[in-house]
């Protein structure tokens, strides 16, 4: 439906670099006293703190994921 493949890759970091920047600036402006605070999501009830730390292992995940293609593309 997006088109990942058609994308120009470049265009795409320079997408999610601006992305990055604002969620860091977001994350940034949070209170000491905010990161406990509950937000929901459907019927899924998660703090501020935990969904900072989900952010963080999705990108992990998915560079994981990126080094395991590129290593198979490069050993055919």
């Amino acid at each position: 439906e997006r088109n990942y493949n058609g994308q120009d890759p470049a265009v795409v970091a320079g997408e999610l670099d601006a992305i990055a920047g604002e969620l860091v600036a977001a994350l940034n402006a949070v209170p000491a006293d905010g990161w406990q605070r509950f937000g929901t999501r459907g019927e899924v009830v998660f703090t501020l703190d935990w969904m900072a730390r989900n952010v963080q292992h999705e990108v992990d995940h998915h560079l994981l994921d990126i080094g395991r293609t590129m290593r198979h593309v490069r050993g055919r």
